[in-house]
């Protein structure tokens, strides 16, 4: 569940890790 959030949000480079 999270993890797919997390990947869409790194795939839209909204997010940074």
């Amino acid at each position: 569940m999270v993890q797919k959030i997390v990947k869409e949000l790194v795939d839209s480079g909204q997010l940074e890790f």
